[in-house]
């Protein structure tokens, strides 16, 4: 199972055999990063490094987030924050299942493997499917509670993700281009329905459950906690209430048919 740990490994691996004829090789005919990843970080990311090749039995999600991932690893270089390097390193120790427990397990090791990992199971997510990425994280982990442990796994690899690519957006002069995170739902909204009339909604994840959930308070409105499960590509419903949720992928939340402002990120600004 080790060779599922190293995607940077895998994708150099991919690159030489293609380069030298060896291995039968297709080019994608769209990007599959299209979507997972923001604009504003896929588009200076491919006018370097455009769409590439793999094999056949390849997943290209997988194989193009770890050139991400390489990437953005390359781009940071010595500005890496001792808050990043804490979160890189968290993630490697919390989870030794799947990054290992030998010396390869570490920062610099880990840090392509991350953004495979997490783009992988974003990509699953959002279409309801366990593909590649789950079933390597389902071959790996034998241990019980797996959707409580792949929930909290999926937000600590978002929250290296972001806090990474935040890095870039500052250093490229982009980090005022949009003031929230293409794809992060968590946060506060706010319905303004004026003469001081606002319901605020807190979207958030529940690491002891490994469930989202909604907090709705507000104008004649009592407080109210809503457990969710996700039911599509950006949709949730209430667990044990009857309640619909979807998000538009940027800054809006539509709960039960009224529509919700985004105001702030939990977690980090993506600002």
């Amino acid at each position: 199972m080790k060779q599922f740990r190293r995607f940077a490994a895998l994708f150099i691996t991919v690159v030489l055999l293609v380069s030298s004829g060896v291995m039968t090789a297709f080019a994608y005919t769209s990007d599959p990063l299209k979507g997972l990843v923001a604009d504003d970080i896929l588009t200076p990311f491919r006018a370097e490094i455009p769409v590439g090749y793999a094999g056949i039995d390849d997943d290209p999600v997988l194989i193009e987030a770890c050139t991400l991932g390489a990437w953005i690893h390359q781009k940071l270089g010595n500005t890496v924050s001792s808050e990043i390097y804490t979160k890189g390193q968290n993630i490697g120790n919390t989870y030794e299942w799947l990054f290992g427990t030998d010396i390869d397990n570490n920062f610099d090791n880990n840090f392509a493997s991350i953004y495979a990992y997490y783009f992988g199971m974003k990509s699953e997510n959002q279409r309801g499917v366990n593909g590649r990425t789950y079933q390597i994280l389902y071959a790996l982990y034998d241990d019980g509670g797996a959707s409580q442990e792949f929930g909290r796994l999926y937000k600590d690899l978002q929250e290296f993700v972001t806090a990474c690519n935040n890095v870039i957006r500052q250093k490229s002069g982009n980090a005022g281009s949009s003031r929230f995170e293409r794809g992060w739902v968590y946060g506060d909204y706010a319905a303004d329905f004026g003469d001081g009339k606002i319901i605020s909604v807190e979207f958030g994840y529940e690491s002891s459950s490994g469930n989202d959930y909604i907090i709705r308070s507000g104008y004649h409105t009592m407080e109210t906690f809503i457990t969710l499960y996700r039911t599509g590509d950006n949709t949730w419903a209430g667990i044990s209430e009857d309640c619909s949720v979807f998000y538009n992928g940027t800054d809006q939340l539509t709960v039960d048919g009224i529509v919700y402002q985004k105001t702030r990120d939990l977690t980090h600004n993506a600002g």
